[in-house]
This record gives C-alpha cells, sequence and structure tokens, in this order.
C-alpha cells in the first residue's frame, strides 16, 4: 500500500444539536411533572484534513429550511449549508 501524504487525509464527524431541549440541570427548585423533553435535533457536520489547514464549510442537516425557534439566525453569515 502506497503511503499517503501528509494533509491529503480527510475526516468527517458528524454531531447531533438539541437546540430545542430544556437543560437538565439548572438553578430551578421545581420539577416539572409530566414534560417530555422535545429532542428536536439539527446534524452537524465538519470536515478537516488532518493538518488542520483545509476546513471545509459546515454542513447543517435539518427536516426544514429554517426551524422557526431559529428564524432570525443568519444561516449564511456563517457559512452553513
Amino acid at each position: 500500500m502506497a503511503e499517503v501524504p501528509v494533509g491529503n487525509w480527510y475526516n468527517m464527524d458528524q454531531t447531533a444539536l438539541f437546540w430545542h431541549m430544556f437543560p437538565s440541570l439548572g438553578l430551578a427548585t421545581a420539577n416539572w411533572p409530566g414534560l417530555k423533553k422535545d429532542k428536536t435535533w439539527i446534524s452537524l457536520a465538519f470536515t478537516t484534513n488532518d493538518t488542520g489547514t483545509d476546513c471545509f464549510e459546515l454542513w447543517a442537516v435539518r427536516k426544514v429550511k429554517e426551524p422557526r425557534a431559529l428564524k432570525k439566525f443568519n444561516f449564511q453569515a456563517y457559512k452553513v449549508i
């Protein structure tokens, strides 16, 4: 097997952002019985090479083009596809 030059190895990692879920810990003293956690999520993908010199744009995979909770977020300013 031929050796690949440094900088030609690429890695893509995926993570989920549960943007609509309330925190499980906090300063609240009262419990909220009967409330289910909202697991609405956006999948984020990051891609870069092994040296970190070549980074691709952030990919966001979501159900709708602009989620209602993020309607004021400027996706183009952060280069989110």
